[in-house]
């Protein structure tokens, strides 16, 4: 088939909606595990749109495909369904004591990045850390240490966990 010969039908115009829609959830689960919380929900919101005008388009042009109708789906289950549950998830993470640990330091310097955890409010902490296939339970009490997250006694038994 030649440049010349290429058609664009008007199938096309509501398929652009719905792939915009797609875009839009993609990008809320992006920013979700960024900790992005309200622009992840902004997303969602714009794929809604998008899910809204790809119908209106369709009826406008009057035009629809097997693949318009396929695809509208899948947008559907990113945008409607994974993205809602990475937001979810995030939001629970984020209040709950889980982490994804980004830039190791501190407390945390002796982990990979994408290393997932709990730390506790006395001092316990699980992580797990994909990239040296090892999980790390460490559980000690820190009340009565000052500043018990930074203290001489909690690196050196990391240091030992993570040996």
């Amino acid at each position: 088939m030649s440049v010349n010969n290429f058609r664009i039908t008007r199938a096309v115009v509501p398929t652009l909606f719905t792939v915009l829609n797609m875009f839009s959830g993609f990008l809320s689960i992006v920013h979700s595990s960024e900790g992005k919380f309200i622009e992840a929900c902004w997303f969602i919101i714009l794929a809604g749109l998008f899910d809204s005008l790809d119908g209106v388009m369709a009826r406008l042009t009057k035009s629809s495909s097997k693949f318009g109708v396929e695809i509208d789906s899948l947008s559907d289950v990113v945008s409607f369904g994974a993205a809602p549950a990475f937001l979810t998830l995030g939001l629970a993470a984020a209040f709950y004591g889980w982490a994804v640990v980004r830039k190791p330091m501190g407390v945390t310097e002796m982990l990979s990045p994408g290393t997932f955890g709990h730390g506790g409010a006395f001092g316990t902490q699980g992580w797990i850390d994909p990239h040296k296939n090892l999980f790390v339970v460490l559980m000690i009490q820190r009340v009565g240490l000052p500043n018990g997250d930074n203290s001489e006694m909690r690196r050196v038994l990391q240091q030992i966990a993570f040996e």
